[in-house]
């Protein structure tokens, strides 16, 4: 082990010429009062494992100070194992300070990294390790940031005054300080890490910040001994989808979703708030209660929140929440600074609250579950955020009305009546029931009592014009003071034969209406494309109701979320949670026909069933737990019509030539089944378009490759229908203005969830003043914009025609981003082409004899139209056989001939 001095004296070596000369093991010394400065924007790469050590003095009072300093950007690679003792480091740049990579590994001994420039101090990634014992890192002009990236830290007594950032990594402190001013960052965020903390103050000096002090996602937490002073903020520490243990630790509060927690004598100042998780206390848990606006524990969406013994210490209103089918249950409860009966606990009709012990003391009926009213219900419902500011709309204008009569002004004239349009499964009867509940509540309807009629086509119409009549004004007269709700209200008019009357049910309620517009109130309701052609259809409807909701689809978590709810209703849990999220959602977007909440609820059913099965097989006493293997049997079944027994996949690649193509094809597969993968599992994916263009000469297999392509992309779970639809100018463009949009889009509609072929698309566009093609590429692109991931539309054509199409509207081009060239078939692919052909049709030929004709003669033709040409070929040879055997009454009706082939040649 050598020793090189660094320094200004006759004897020490400059820093790089030492560096250049040394070996693992050596160390490189700083003499005292040295400084080495890097100059800016440069670096210095260490690969070697070697020792800087600097100098420093530790007086009395603890004060350390460093005598020896390195100025600027180190980066440590190549596996190499650096340690740094008793060093002054310093930026002089803006970009990153210290960098650890590929492998390598740093101790920082009694080390002082100061930040003048830099934004990140400390950085690592590839696998590389940080080990720091006794330093400190400070903020002399901005707050700076320590990263690891899929990295190991240690760091043991020190003083941090940096952001903490963990990627992909495990990091542990312990004794350490981190201490902070920051308003507009979190002092430790986690994602996808292992994180322990123990005996570690989290400190930050600004009041006003809008941050917790740790956030963390998809990680694992241990807080053993610490202390989090969070200021005024009240949220502290904020998980999503962790597993946190904590003992004895003192918290501002704790905000947790889809996590597991577990709490051992912690200290809460402010409170917990838990939404779709659950929590475990053992020990004795306070409640310090210093926001006055804060709940103690709020729990909501298919929470649990079981504690062994807490301690409150204020009365509140209330002080424990339970809310949206939850569980709180809590052995022992304290409040030293009052009575027990001053403390308030509050359960909705779809939670538990479950005390066991109470000090002794009986709590009075605080515990007893308020019935939600109908505008509560309305706002705990999944999803439906358009419906329900519709709904605010509408009560908002009845506010105003109220006001109005009261300073003796005439209100703004107001309909009740409806409009409820949207998919199966979006929840529009129960809207409306809720909608009805609320509107009599504040008395906007004319009843006494609440009145709600739910009616079909069948209870309208009759076989007589007469009894049809009779029939609606009855109905129409029982919701009179209430609501009428009229389920697929477009059946009415869209029969047309001589002795079909909805037409007349339906004249009939909309004079009702008329007539009646403040005594009843009618909801016409049906899928988004019949209600837009009823309105359409009957200008008169619309002319009459103010009102229209529009009921959105259910996003996959909302699917995911309304799936956690039922199990819970049915007193189920899950072996894991994530996993059915992820699998449901996967299920949910790559499966057709899935009608919204219709079809979670018929998922979870088979799953209940499965599980039912299985427990039973297995003589198994748990009743209760949904396991994975039941996920995965649901799964299976849901996406077996993905899997026909037809390879597609297998049957592209036996395809003769095209070799380019197919590599293509496999990189756009395997692109495709990435961002699939990456999307159930919930990570972040660029917005990737399947839409292309196939470029070739004729007869290249362009329509052939697309079609297989439609298969695989089906059979992959990637789109949601088996369906190929191949048209050309003519199936697009209309004669005359405002068909070619008609055309085009039903075209478009009918595609959706497959694939859209459009061969030879160039001729979309004719330049002249007339033409409508223009129209239908207008109408291509919205569409390709509005389904992005919805439809895959290929566009087909020579090579030189689509480059000219392309430049036909700037947005082609960049919606088209995947393109395929087939190139021609050289004259041996042509001959494979063509005795394949002849094989499949059961001929006999001599196969070099023909290979060699076919060869010859595509070389010397001028035709470039490559499979077309040989299948004419094909076709001819066959006729001239054909011919010959009339001729000469042969008996042998498989075999071509050389003869034939010498024919095939002279014509």
């Amino acid at each position: 082990m050598a020793r090189y001095l660094i320094g200004y004296s006759e004897n020490a070596w400059n820093f790089d010429e030492a560096y250049a000369v040394c070996n693992d093991g050596d160390i490189l010394e700083f003499e005292k009062n040295f400084t080495f400065e890097i100059p800016v924007n440069q670096q210095r790469n260490i690969n070697k494992s070697i020792h800087l050590l600097g100098h420093n003095t530790t007086v009395v009072d603890n004060t350390t100070y460093f005598h020896s300093a390195f100025i600027g950007k180190l980066r440590i690679a190549n596996g190499a194992k650096v340690t740094i003792s008793n060093l002054l480091m310093s930026s002089n740049a803006d970009k990153e300070n210290l960098i650890i990579t590929e492998q390598s590994e740093l101790t920082l001994n009694c080390c002082h990294i100061e930040n003048n420039h830099c934004h990140i101090v400390i950085s690592s990634n590839q696998n590389s390790q940080l080990i720091v014992d006794h330093s400190w890192i400070n903020a002399s002009n901005n707050v700076p940031l320590v990263k690891a990236v899929n990295s190991v830290w240690s760091i043991k007594s020190t003083n941090l005054g940096a952001i903490i950032v963990s990627n992909d990594s495990n990091i542990t402190l312990r004794e350490c300080l981190v201490d902070l001013s920051i308003d507009n960052n979190n002092m430790i965020q986690s994602n996808n890490s292992s994180l322990h903390l123990e005996q570690v103050t989290l400190r930050n000096q600004q009041s006003n910040h809008d941050y917790p002090a740790l956030w963390a996602r998809r990680s694992e937490i241990s807080l053993v001994n610490c202390l989090l002073e969070q200021g005024k903020h009240p949220e502290s520490i904020s998980l999503e989808s962790c597993c946190l243990t904590v003992e004895n630790t003192k918290a501002t509060s704790l905000t947790v979703y889809k996590s597991i927690v577990s709490l051992t004598n912690t200290i809460i100042e402010v409170g917990i708030y838990c939404n779709h998780s659950l929590i475990r206390g053992f020990g004795t848990c306070q409640f310090l209660g210093k926001n006055e606006e804060c709940f103690d524990i709020f729990s909501e969406n298919s929470s649990s929140v079981i504690l062994e013994s807490i301690e409150l210490n204020r009365s509140y209103i209330p002080n424990i929440q339970t809310h949206n089918y939850s569980l709180t249950k809590i052995s022992n409860v304290t409040f030293p600074n009052g009575n027990l009966a001053d403390l308030h606990f509050q359960t909705d009709e779809s939670s538990d609250f479950i005390k066991s012990k109470l000090n002794s003391q009986s709590l009075t009926q605080n515990t007893t579950r308020p019935q939600l009213n109908a505008r509560q219900q309305l706002q705990n419902l999944v999803g439906l955020s358009h419906v329900k500011k519709e709904v605010d709309k509408m009560f908002r204008l009845i506010d105003f009305n109220n006001k109005r009569v009261k300073k003796g002004l005439v209100p703004q004239k107001q309909a009740l009546h409806a409009i409820f349009m949207g998919n199966s499964g979006t929840g529009k009867t129960t809207v409306a029931r809720l909608l009805g509940e609320m509107l009599f509540e504040i008395g906007a309807l004319a009843g006494d009592d609440f009145i709600f009629l739910e009616a079909t086509e069948s209870d309208f119409v009759s076989s007589e014009l007469s009894n049809t009549i009779i029939k609606t004004t009855n109905l129409l007269e029982q919701a009179t003071g209430g609501i009428l709700f009229i389920d697929k209200a477009y059946t009415l008019i869209k029969k047309k034969h001589e002795f079909y009357y909805g037409q007349e049910a339906f004249n009939t309620i909309l004079k009702y209406m008329q007539d009646h517009y403040d005594e009843i109130m009618i909801i016409f309701s049906d899928h988004t494309k019949e209600m837009q052609q009823l309105l359409k259809s009957n200008p008169d409807l619309k002319a009459r109701i103010s009102n229209i909701f529009d009921f959105e689809d259910y996003s996959p978590e909302e699917i995911i979320q309304i799936g956690h709810n039922h199990l819970i209703q049915e007193q189920y849990v899950l072996e894991d949670s994530d996993y059915y999220d992820k699998h449901v959602a996967s299920a949910y977007q790559f499966t057709p026909n899935h009608n919204n909440s219709h079809w979670i609820h018929n998922f979870n059913e088979q799953l209940l069933k499965t599980m039912a099965n299985r427990s039973y097989n297995e003589n198994s006493t748990d009743v209760a737990t949904i396991k994975n293997i039941d996920i995965d049997k649901v799964i299976h079944q849901y996406l077996s019509g993905i899997n026909p027994d037809e390879d597609a996949w297998t049957k592209l690649n036996q395809l003769i030539g095209i070799s380019t193509v197919k590599h293509q094809i496999k990189t756009f597969i395997d692109l495709t089944e990435l961002n699939k993968k990456r999307f159930e599992q919930g990570q972040a994916n660029t917005d990737f378009s399947l839409h292309s263009l196939y470029l070739g000469n004729p007869g290249t297999g362009k329509t052939t490759v697309a079609r297989l392509v439609g298969k695989i992309l089906y059979q992959k779970g990637i789109i949601k229908q088996q369906r190929f639809i191949e048209v050309s100018r003519s199936d697009l463009v209309g004669r005359y203005i405002g068909e070619t949009s008609i055309k085009t889009r039903k075209v478009l509609e009918n595609a959706l969830g497959g694939v859209l072929f459009i061969d030879e698309a160039y001729t979309l566009y004719k330049d002249h003043g007339n033409d409508f093609g223009r129209e239908a590429i207008d109408e291509i692109l919205k569409f390709m914009e509005d389904h992005r991931r919805d439809i895959v539309i290929i566009f087909a054509g020579y090579s030189k025609e689509m480059t000219k199409f392309l430049q036909i509207n700037p947005g082609l081009a960049s919606r088209i981003p995947n393109t395929f060239n087939f190139e021609d078939y050289t004259a041996q692919e042509i001959s494979q082409i063509g005795l394949l052909g002849i094989k499949e049709q059961g001929y006999i030929i001599d196969e070099n004899h023909y290979s060699q004709i076919i060869q010859k003669a595509y070389q010397e033709s001028n035709d470039q139209s490559n499979g077309r040409w040989i299948r004419n070929m094909n076709e001819q040879l066959i006729r001239l056989m054909s011919s010959r055997i009339a001729q000469t009454n042969s008996n042998d009706l498989n075999t071509i001939t050389a003869e034939d082939l010498k024919q095939l040649l002279k014509g």
